[in-house]
C-alpha cells in the first residue's frame, strides 16, 4: 500500500525552514504548527496613596515561539531510520555546548516560516526540545524476517521553544550564513 501526501501538505512542509547550527536543514514530513508566538514586557509598579499604581516600563523580553510537528513511519520515504535520524539531529542541538571551544554562535539556528513572519530567515536559539512517542511500535522486516533492532514508535511528536536572537543593544539580527543583518518589522 502506498502513502500519498497532498500537494498542500508538501508545500506547507517545504515552506518552513529550520536550519541547525551545523548548517543542515530539518526535514519536515508534515507542516509544523506554531502553537504560540509571544513577547512580554517588564514593568516596575509602584504604589501611591489614594491613586492608581504607577507603572514604569523597564524592558521587554525576547520574542518566543513554540513550534510542533510530527513524524509517522510510513515505510516509504519515512522509514524508522529516517525518523530516528531527524529526531537525533534535533535532540543533538544542546550537545554543541559540550564541545571543546564551543562558542555561543554554535547554537544559533535559522528559522523561516512564511505564515509567521516575512520570507527572510530569523536567527533563533532553541530553549527546549520535547519529543513524545506514541504507544504503537513498528518493526520493519527484511526478507519477511522482523528486524527488532530497528523497532521504533509509529508516531513521534516534537515540540521546540524558539527564542529569536538579536545582537545586544542595537536590535539587529545576529548575522550567520545568510541570515538578515538588518532590523525588520516582522522581527518584533
Amino acid at each position: 500500500m502506498g502513502v500519498f501526501y497532498t500537494g498542500h501538505d508538501i508545500a506547507l512542509a517545504e515552506e518552513c525552514e529550520l536550519q541547525l547550527p551545523d548548517g543542515q536543514f530539518v526535514n519536515f514530513q508534515f507542516a509544523p504548527r506554531i502553537l504560540s508566538d509571544n513577547r512580554k514586557g517588564n514593568w516596575n509598579e509602584g504604589e501611591q496613596r489614594g491613586k492608581e499604581p504607577v507603572a514604569v516600563f523597564q524592558n521587554s523580553g525576547q520574542r518566543e515561539m513554540t513550534m510542533s510537528w510530527c513524524y509517522i513511519v510510513d515505510g516509504a520515504n519515512w522509514t524508522t531510520e529516517a525518523v530516528v535520524y531527524e529526531i537525533k539531529r534535533i535532540r543533538g542541538y544542546f550537545a554543541n555546548v559540550l564541545e571543546p571551544n564551543a562558542e555561543q554562535r554554535s547554537l544559533i539556528c535559522g528559522f523561516k516560516y512564511g505564515l509567521y513572519g516575512n520570507q527572510q530567515r530569523f536567527s533563533a536559539r532553541i530553549k527546549s526540545i520535547d519529543v513524545k512517542h506514541g504507544d504503537t511500535l513498528v518493526i520493519p522486516s527484511v526478507g519477511g524476517i522482523p528486524d527488532t533492532t530497528k523497532a521504533f514508535p509509529l508516531k513521534s511528536d516534537i515540540t521546540i521553544d524558539l527564542r529569536l536572537w538579536t545582537k545586544g543593544g542595537d536590535r539587529k539580527v545576529q548575522d550567520l550564513k545568510g541570515l538578515i543583518t538588518k532590523e525588520t518589522v516582522d522581527w518584533y
